[in-house]
């Protein structure tokens, strides 16, 4: 006894992997509208008030501000403040734990990208908080998961206000307005009218050039002469623009429509140039046939790519690994098979729909106790509002203030407290339309391969993400995936199913099992912990 006392002390302390947050948490806050009207809303100081009032309410020590200011989120590469934070943070030393955002929008509405930004920030020990939607330990597989859900809901939220957006544009268009940026040689002037510009003579010398039988490279030679620089790629945009000679081509319409704009070239010099050059090479392969690019890696650790080849009238895609220690060219329709078998484990099977939701619903109802600080703050907020508003009103109607600026402070205070309502109701939506949350989660667990065969590229890559965070490895030898990890949630189904089948859960409508020998015990362990 003696003896393994003494041993006992040479034993290495053992290391908890379960709780990921540091004893202090240091962050930055990230603050964003997407437009210079929101700004007048006072968002950005509601957002920065309530991120504060996070941060203290959770002890967390701020070391930075990033973004108080307007860009929108739907495309992350040309939003200069976010960019700038994220490569700052990165070469930190010591580098924060935390960024906090108002809620998960304000980071991104990219889905997949944001997801895969997530990821590398987790690499660097750096996780995203939201004060709208917190998560207790966002580097858990469920916090992982949710955070997924909303980042994928933002983009579904922003593709939805495309779509109406866009309805408006096509309506425009089918009528010959331009209602995007204005091509080289016009200028946008307003409600999709645009004109020539003084460049226009350089467009209708490109033209020329080209039907006198000029080079790419003599024409570029010819512009340059006349203090024009232009690359060769771009001479090529030029040249099979119809949009040059009267007309629109936009993929959001069908066919070509007579534009309002004034031609700058006759339509038989676009023709004849455009017969002088007989197309050889296949257009640049779309992406959307090979959604599981740069996702996947070979055994010898490269990711792989893909490519196009055209045979005869048909144009095959193919993966391709480029690594050094050997090369690979496999059929995308082979690999998506084989994903597709691997989907299907992960998939919840149609008689174990009501058990696991039960079990989601105990997990998100531990999800919507952490809302209560956050729903108190905006009931504050509003309360204040809504007094000023009194206040005003009632000095207005005792002719103390001129109707001039009543209408303005009465406008702005009135807007403020819509955002405040609006916040409201987007911290409720857990609550009260949890019903519908869990139909979503169990809807995307139960068509995981309906959803990932039909969807967008988008669509694609963000399940792929979602369902297995740390990508895939494909062994080309035994034709068959390997997962490098599984969101826990998604693992938990492989279970279910896996439970639900030994057990024979269609077969016991009548009967009753012990909890230990229920399909729900395969949701136990992933409910996020919540300390102090």
């Amino acid at each position: 006894m003696g003896k393994d006392h003494d041993l006992s002390n040479f034993a290495k302390k053992k290391i908890s992997n379960i709780d990921n947050k540091p004893k202090k948490v240091t962050c930055v806050i990230y603050t964003r509208v997407s437009s210079a009207e929101q700004e007048k809303g006072l968002s950005l100081e509601t957002q920065k008030e309530q991120t504060e009032k996070y941060c203290k309410n959770r002890k967390y020590s701020i070391v930075g501000y990033y973004g108080n200011t307007y860009e929108s989120a739907k495309s992350d590469d040309d939003r200069k403040e976010f960019s700038r934070m994220l490569d700052e943070i990165s070469a930190m030393n010591p580098r924060p734990n935390r960024i906090i955002v108002y809620s998960t929008d304000r980071f991104s509405r990219t889905g997949s990208n944001a997801i895969a930004e997530i990821d590398r920030l987790e690499k660097l020990k750096i996780a995203l908080e939201s004060v709208l939607e917190p998560i207790d330990d966002p580097f858990s597989s469920a916090g992982r998961f949710l955070q997924g859900i909303h980042l994928l809901r933002a983009r579904l939220d922003n593709d939805q206000r495309k779509e109406k957006c866009a309805g408006g544009i096509i309506a425009h268009a089918k009528l010959g307005y331009w209602m995007w940026r204005a091509p080289y040689g016009y200028e946008n002037i307003r409600d999709g009218i645009v004109r020539p510009t003084d460049d226009a003579e350089h467009v209708k010398s490109i033209f020329i050039w080209r039907n006198e039988g000029a080079s790419l490279t003599e024409i570029q030679r010819k512009l340059k002469a006349i203090g024009v620089t232009m690359s060769v790629q771009t001479i090529q945009k030029v040249l099979k623009n119809v949009f040059y000679c009267g007309y629109i081509s936009s993929s959001i319409v069908e066919g070509l429509v007579r534009g309002v704009h004034k031609a700058i070239i006759s339509e038989d010099l676009f023709l004849e140039v455009n017969n002088l050059k007989k197309r050889v090479f296949v257009e640049q392969d779309n992406d959307e046939h090979l959604p599981l690019k740069r996702f996947v890696r070979c055994k010898c650790g490269s990711h792989l790519t893909g490519y196009p080849r055209k045979k005869g009238k048909n144009i095959w895609y193919y993966y391709k690994d480029r690594g050094k220690v050997h090369s690979m060219n496999a059929r995308n329709l082979v690999l998506h098979a084989k994903f597709h078998e691997l989907l299907s484990r992960y998939t919840l099977k149609s008689d174990l729909i009501e058990k696991f939701k039960t079990a989601l619903i105990n997990l998100f109802n531990e999800m919507e106790k952490r809302n209560t600080n956050t729903k108190h703050s905006l009931q504050m907020q509003l309360a204040d509002t809504e007094k000023k508003i009194a206040l005003i009103s009632r000095r207005y109607a005792l002719d103390e203030l001129p109707k001039e600026v009543f209408d303005q402070v009465y406008n702005e205070l009135k807007e403020q407290k819509e955002i405040t309502l609006s916040e409201m109701e987007k911290i409720k939506e857990l609550g009260s339309n949890l019903s519908d949350f869990i139909e979503q989660s169990v809807y995307i667990c139960k068509n995981l391969n309906n959803l990932w065969e039909n969807g967008s590229l988008e669509v694609k890559q963000g399940i792929q993400k979602v369902v297995f965070p740390k990508g895939l490895i494909w062994d080309n030898d035994a034709q068959k995936f390997e997962p490098e990890g599984c969101n826990l949630i998604f693992q938990k189904v492989a279970e279910f199913n896996e439970i639900g089948a030994h057990f024979g859960v269609e077969n016991n409508k009548g009967n009753s099992h012990d909890a230990e020998s229920s399909p729900y015990i395969a949701l136990r362990g992933i409910e996020p912990r919540f300390d102090g």
